[in-house]
């Protein structure tokens, strides 16, 4: 449920140098790493060989069904929207992997279920190691609206179905 439009990974499995590729995204030049549901894209096109004028080994566009539509935002706009303060260390985790590097992520807020906070104070193991450390858990995907979902009434479970 999850694509990654990553230009450095992308373009090496492909056999392209990442240092002489564009990539677009539609018809934006781009340099993040972008998280949406792969249903959000229409097509990727990729270009190979050198160009002497501009010096590329390729372009990679990938072109979504509605450009107008699909919302990207940084991660921490999403570690804000939780009341973590800026300046603080945030570790993020995206579909319980860990993210080495934060500011090259975007990702669509319609592919966002569910963020979550978890302070290291909370944790036995690290709350006298990094005090300040918060943990942003990012679950991603679109739900699916013919499951059931579940109701806690009393302390006892029941399914409903739509």
């Amino acid at each position: 449920m999850l694509c990654i439009f990553y230009y450095n990974t992308q373009a090496q499995q492909i056999g392209l140098n990442p240092q002489n590729t564009f990539f677009y995204l539609d018809t934006a030049k781009v340099a993040y790493a972008y998280y949406m549901h792969p249903n959000d894209i229409d097509s990727i096109s990729v270009t190979r060989g050198y160009d002497s004028t501009t010096k590329l080994d390729g372009k990679i566009r990938l072109f979504l069904k509605k450009p107008g539509k699909v919302h990207f935002i940084p991660l921490d706009s999403i570690a804000t929207s939780k009341q973590l303060k800026p300046g603080t260390p945030i570790l993020y985790i995206i579909d319980n992997d860990p993210i080495k590097s934060p500011e090259r992520i975007r990702i669509d807020t319609s592919f966002i279920q569910h963020a979550w906070v978890i302070r290291a104070t909370e944790i036995d193991n690290l709350k006298n190691m990094v005090p300040n450390l918060s943990i942003l858990y990012i679950k991603t995907g679109k739900p699916d609206p013919n499951a059931p979902q579940r109701i806690i009434i009393r302390g006892q479970s029941a399914t409903v179905s739509r």
